[in-house]
């Protein structure tokens, strides 16, 4: 059971990098307490959102504001995963911007499980009982494109363009990237161009401006919604300090919790993670993988 349940914990972080990375779900939380400029443009909908006018709303500008550029990462945090099923560990996470992520699962300060991504695929090891199952990056972030660079942004709380990046003051991610709705008092940034079957969207909100959420539908039965609390000012600009995502895929209900520590995190130190596969250890399949945990496709 304790090996189900770690490798639950690789595979439910797994999932929230990714699936979450731009999660989604039907229904976004409105924030209040926020006032915007009274105007307003409303996306088209559809595969499509080409002859959309150019954004003109300056608080995009103010929150890709927040945001600084960095190049390396080590941060600590804790997991706690309430479904499919309930597990708590640490980790420490070693992130080289666009290239790398290398997430270390720990119990009682003991690597136990890995979960390396870098631009080619993701790798998920279990330490314990030297496994470990593979899945290229282009087959696992589906139709929504997601580089190393956007799981990055997604999993910081930092507002993102799939395979474009953060966003910065560059003009280009307002009069062609992005068109906007509101939600109540949430200002809802949508792509201009999203693949078909695919829907996805920024929540913004004020005071602030801030990224409060994520929400991503994908083709089949995948939708989740991420949200961001507890927003650090780092080295690198804002920064979530807790990011939540519950949602579904297929079959498989996911809760999850991931709560940073950025004041012990260390910024641009020139360090890589240095990751290899380790000898000696069995490939098993995804199938394999998900059948151990009792879970369902």
């Amino acid at each position: 059971m304790f090996r189900s349940k770690l490798y639950a914990c690789a595979v439910a972080l797994l999932l929230t990098a990714f699936l979450g990375a731009c999660s989604s779900s039907r229904h976004a939380a409105n924030a209040g307490n926020g006032e915007w400029p009274q105007t307003r443009q409303t996306a088209p909908t559809g595969p499509s959102r080409g002859a959309v006018a150019p954004l003109s709303f300056p608080v995009v500008d103010s929150l890709a504001a927040t945001y600084l550029p960095w190049n390396d990462l080590y941060m600590p945090f804790n997991l706690k995963l309430s479904r499919p099923l309930s597990v708590s560990c640490s980790g420490r996470a070693t992130m080289v911007r666009d290239s790398e992520i290398l997430l270390s699962l720990r119990v009682l300060g003991i690597e136990m499980a890995q979960i390396y991504f870098n631009t080619d695929s993701v790798w998920v090891v279990d330490k314990l009982h030297k496994l470990y199952c593979s899945v290229p990056l282009e087959k696992l972030s589906g139709t929504a494109g997601f580089t190393v660079g956007d799981i990055q942004s997604a999993m910081l709380g930092r507002a993102f363009y799939p395979a474009v990046g953060t966003l910065n003051d560059d003009s280009r991610y307002t009069d062609k990237m992005f068109s906007f709705d509101m939600r109540g008092d949430t200002l809802l940034l949508l792509p201009r161009r999203v693949p078909t079957g695919t829907s996805w969207h920024l929540n913004v909100v004020n005071p602030g401006p801030r990224l409060q959420g994520i929400e991503v539908e994908l083709p089949g039965s995948a939708a989740f919604a991420v949200a961001y609390d507890g927003i650090d000012n780092t080295p690198a600009g804002a920064v979530a300090s807790q990011v939540s995502v519950a949602g579904n895929a297929g079959k498989t209900r996911l809760d999850a919790r991931v709560t940073w520590n950025p004041s012990k995190a260390r910024w641009n130190e020139n360090r890589s993670t240095g990751w290899q596969l380790p000898r000696g250890y069995r490939r098993i399949g995804v199938a394999e993988a998900i059948k151990a945990l009792g879970l369902k496709q």
